[in-house]
């Protein structure tokens, strides 16, 4: 609905991005810590 507006889409496209980054960020930390977890405790 407000996509024809520009700094509307900018911004959205800066927030799309932003949560991409983020979420990438978080499965490989996730990962890790997990490997990590599962190697101390043998898990």
């Amino acid at each position: 609905e407000n996509m024809g507006d520009e700094i509307f889409a900018k911004i959205r496209a800066s927030f799309e991005a932003s949560m991409a980054t983020s979420s990438s960020w978080i499965n490989k930390s996730d990962g890790y810590y997990v490997e990590q977890r599962n190697r101390v405790l043998g898990g």
